[in-house]
């Protein structure tokens, strides 16, 4: 990643860091409310799963700079990966 490169005034790397633990802290929400339904939701429940770890792949790989942990995250973002 580039040095310069800046997002909402932010470095690009603080900027992954921070969307990516905000990304786990709303899919550990989420996971936590479809486990204390009566009723649970599998679906909801596996989604947050797969997000989670996807935020989590993302966080390591902007921490040791490896764009490889990034993988996962557009695979589920459904971006082109080539």
């Amino acid at each position: 990643m580039s040095e310069n490169a800046s997002c909402c005034f932010l470095n690009i790397k603080k900027c992954a860091k921070v969307v990516s633990i905000a990304g786990m802290i709303i899919s550990l929400i989420i996971f936590g409310f479809c486990l204390s339904e009566n009723k649970i939701n599998w679906l909801l429940l596996g989604i947050s799963f797969i997000f989670l770890i996807s935020y989590v792949f993302v966080f390591i790989g902007a921490l040791n700079e490896m764009a490889s942990f990034m993988l996962p995250a557009l695979i589920v973002l459904g971006y082109k990966v080539k």
